[in-house]
């Protein structure tokens, strides 16, 4: 029972302001009426810090509108500024806005520039790649053609020689073809 007591939404319980006695279920309403309740100012929260029982409000509104009026000012004013400031941001960051848009603008076409050279650079490489396979082929039949010659071996010393030197060739325009890819990439990325 002395739990339910505790709980009870319709036993009587004594308002702590006004000392009235009113049923639970009521106390939110009666807060919000009670006479004696401490309220704060309706400008509290743009200065005026006084607190006083709910009945005393037309009182302290009477004896405070110049000062309220004051308040209204100050934060109208605080206000203006605030205005002020926000519009000068926002007009930079408008600024701000069509600057980033250009940039993006450049940076578009840069990427379509460098797509393109990549493209071309892809071409060429394909061209190289290519001329090293035809040339490759040419001394690979060359080469079938030497072996299958009958000659001394004296002149097949010098045929070997020379075999021996195509093939060194063979070997330098190979480099000379990677280290073009190399500098073509390398100046690829690099932009």
């Amino acid at each position: 029972m002395l739990q339910h007591n505790e709980v009870c939404l319709y036993k009587l319980i004594e308002c702590t302001y006004c000392h009235t006695h009113i049923i639970r279920i009521n106390k939110g309403n009666h807060d919000v009426e009670c006479a004696n309740k401490m309220v704060k100012c309706e400008y509290y929260d743009i200065g005026c810090k006084k607190e006083f029982c709910r009945r005393d409000v037309f009182l302290h509104e009477d004896t405070h509108q110049v000062q309220h009026m004051r308040l209204i000012y100050q934060q109208l004013l605080t206000s203006k500024n605030e205005v002020t400031i926000l519009k000068q941001k926002n007009t930079a960051m408008k600024q701000e806005n069509v600057d980033i848009k250009e940039e993006n603008r450049a940076l578009e076409k840069t990427v379509e520039v460098l797509n393109k050279e990549v493209a071309q650079l892809k071409l060429e490489v394909k061209t190289i790649t290519t001329d090293f396979l035809e040339f490759k082929q040419e001394n690979l039949k060359s080469f079938e053609k030497i072996i299958n010659l009958d000659i001394d071996a004296s002149k097949n010393k010098v045929v070997c020689m020379k075999l021996k030197e195509e093939l060194s060739n063979i070997d330098n325009f190979k480099t000379k073809i990677e280290h073009d890819k190399f500098s073509a990439w390398k100046s690829f990325t690099s932009k």
